[in-house]
């Protein structure tokens, strides 16, 4: 529970995946404005293509690289937003501050925890015998003795 209170104040790219993205060009539905991305694109991929969009959005993509097959990206989960995603990526490195902002504002910790750290956490639980993580910290308030 500690670790999920951490999470709140983390850097956002400490919070967000690690993975390549490849392929990306395969899922785009259609040329720029706006591309978007064919039905069962991979989260990443249409990460990546949020960015890009973003890029185009903002008036900026004639300045910055966007994320190319090959990239190393970061990505993550987001709220309810005015551009409609429900994830985006980061390079990492000199991504517009426009992009940053918008992410910081956004990013679904609570989602990113529950879908990349709960499982392996309740699956370790079930391994020792133990009950579901809980979820919220009370029980713990409840039981400190300080």
């Amino acid at each position: 529970m500690d670790f999920k209170d951490k999470i709140k104040d983390a850097n956002i790219l400490d919070v967000m995946k690690n993975t390549g993205v490849k392929n990306i060009t395969k899922y785009i539905k259609k040329r720029k404005p706006l591309s978007g991305y064919i039905s069962g694109t991979p989260v990443h991929v249409k990460s990546s293509i949020n960015y890009n969009d973003m890029l185009y959005h903002l008036g900026i993509s004639n300045r910055i690289e966007s994320i190319n097959d090959g990239d190393k990206i970061k990505w993550a989960y987001l709220k309810t937003n005015s551009m409609g995603f429900d994830s985006i990526a980061l390079k990492g490195y000199e991504d517009p501050n426009q992009i940053t902002e918008f992410v910081e504002k956004y990013i679904d910790r609570n989602k990113i925890f529950d879908r990349e750290i709960r499982g392996k956490l309740d699956d370790f639980y079930a391994s020792m015998n133990w009950d579901k993580l809980p979820e919220n910290n009370n029980m713990n308030k409840f039981f400190s003795f300080g």
